[in-house]
């Protein structure tokens, strides 16, 4: 192996008691990418933070270049060539993307010059084009970050962390938001800054992907390291053993075909929203999980949203369980029984402020009325009983929602349509941002309401999550059905086969 850039041996790290790092090693070579992995709480967050001086180790060493450093502080991190770029992308939505790549050389030129603005718009400018130059990429500098895709936003964060010319980058889940095609342009970026000599540290949960750009894997469980290596001294089956502890066997969703006197819990027929969906055709029957698969923008999620009433202007008909609806409004679904988990579950789904419970009960409070007063015991009682049922990981339901995990989170958002009674269950993204083990809990669970009976429409980039879940797939592409991918012929080589016709 080339020289190290940075090792680190033996740093532990408590948080009162809580051991978030115990004795962890780990050592990143120079223009190598190296996958950090391990679930939720497996302490890669903790040890992202003490390379980068947010915080600091109760014991252990860090060197850097061949330089032993006790500690580091941000500040020191950052001169020292390191730079992380965290889920959230820390950028600022309402500044142009030059004003955003040219921030940090401004705030440098302001110290150093002693005064408030240190950069022209000019000067602004060409910090912004030397930085996508360097990455090969075209972004639209006048544009305000908050108008960019995701994918975009991600690009806009490595180009800025560029900008001081870094040793180290540090990627925080860098592919949570993305689609399968940001994922792609994104692999292609972190190989060129490899290329160009820079250290990636890549820090996931997503299996697929560490053997896609990583060459040596490190893995984390409950704050130790657990296994570590080249990249093909891994199997899926032995890194998801190692990052959870145990051998994840999952065989695919088993759906028996519905009798022909069973009517269809949904029906879709010439079903168009002007601009989005254009005359569909589709069935979803009791007990049913049917995935729903399609390039970006290819009408997946406007289906979503038509159907739980964000398009009104709908034409076609809609029959739930034979009966002819009007989704006329958000509150004319949900009467109607049909339930929407958003992608994006902490801007569009949770309230983060509130408890647990309150999130729970959110959708079916009219359930516990009584005139003007609301019966708390029983809606606290049934609040209990679906975090029992959802398998919730609490102690109670009292605590904000904002403090479960991605996956605990997930859980709540479809327990509050449970409550509801929902008959149809739309799931949009249902494992983004969740670790492996979550995931197949999440999974298990979906499945086992199915088998109730639950209609269940499911729509992912993840090919395995598809194939491994729904008995039929249905490709949607410009708004028209491009296809149909039903048991058991379904697999992840067709869908990959026409994902790629339809580019």
């Amino acid at each position: 192996m080339t020289e190290a850039l940075i090792a680190l041996l033996g740093v532990s790290k408590r948080f009162g008691g809580v051991q978030a790092l115990a004795g962890v090693s780990l050592t990143l070579a120079a223009g190598e990418i190296h996958c950090l992995a391990g679930e939720n709480g497996s302490g890669k967050s903790t040890l992202i933070k003490i390379i980068a001086g947010v915080e600091s180790p109760d014991a252990g060493e860090i060197t850097l270049a061949g330089e032993r450093l006790s500690r580091l502080d941000p500040k020191g991190a950052i001169a020292r060539g390191i730079q992380v770029i965290y889920q959230d992308f820390s950028l600022f939505p309402s500044l142009s993307v030059a004003e955003n790549l040219a921030l940090p050389s401004r705030i440098a030129g302001a110290r150093g010059r002693g005064r408030r603005f240190g950069f022209s718009a000019g000067e602004s400018y060409a910090i912004a084009r030397a930085a996508i130059a360097r990455l090969g990429i075209d972004l639209p500098l006048a544009a305000e970050v908050g108008t960019l895709a995701t994918g975009e936003r991600q690009l806009v964060a490595i180009a800025r962390a560029l900008v001081s010319a870094p040793r180290l980058l540090i990627m925080d889940e860098p592919t949570t938001a993305l689609t399968g095609r940001e994922i792609e342009r994104l692999f292609a970026v972190v190989r060129e800054l490899r290329a160009q000599g820079l250290s990636i540290l890549f820090v996931s949960h997503k299996i697929r992907e560490m053997f896609a750009i990583s060459e040596r894997i490190t893995v984390l469980r409950n704050g130790l390291v657990v296994a570590e290596g080249e990249v093909a001294a891994f199997d899926e089956a032995s890194l998801a053993r190692a990052m959870i502890g145990e051998d994840l066997a999952e065989e695919p969703y088993r759906w028996p075909d519905a009798a022909p006197s069973v009517t269809p819990r949904l029906v879709l027929s010439g079903f168009s929203v002007p601009g989005e969906i254009e005359a569909l055709d589709l069935a979803v029957f009791p007990g049913e999980i049917v995935g729903v698969a399609g390039l970006l923008g290819g009408g997946r999620t406007e289906l979503a949203l038509a159907l739980f009433g964000f398009r009104p202007h709908y034409r076609g008909e809609v029959r739930l369980d034979g009966v002819r609806a009007r989704l006329s409004s958000v509150a004319a679904a949900v009467a109607a029984g049909i339930a929407y988990v958003p992608e994006d579950r902490l801007t569009e789904g949770l309230f983060l402020a509130q408890s647990i419970d309150r999130n729970l009960l959110a959708a079916s409070l009219a359930r516990w009325r009584r005139w003007l007063l609301l019966d708390l015991a029983r809606a606290e009682e049934s609040a209990a009983v679906m975090r029992a049922e959802m398998a919730i990981n609490t102690p109670d339901g009292a605590r904000p929602v904002a403090t479960l995990s991605g996956g605990n989170q997930q859980r709540v958002m479809i327990g509050r349509w449970l409550l509801r009674r929902a008959r149809l269950l739309i799931l949009n993204g249902p494992t983004v941002g969740v670790d492996i083990g979550s995931k197949a809990g999440l999974h298990r669970r979906i499945r086992a309401l199915a088998e109730k009976g639950l209609a269940v429409l499911m729509i992912s980039d993840d090919l395995p999550e598809l194939v491994q879940n729904c008995n039929r797939v249905v490709m949607l592409h410009r708004g028209r059905l491009a296809g149909t991918f039903a048991a058991p012929a379904l697999s992840e080589e067709g869908l990959a086969e026409q994902l790629r016709a339809l580019v």
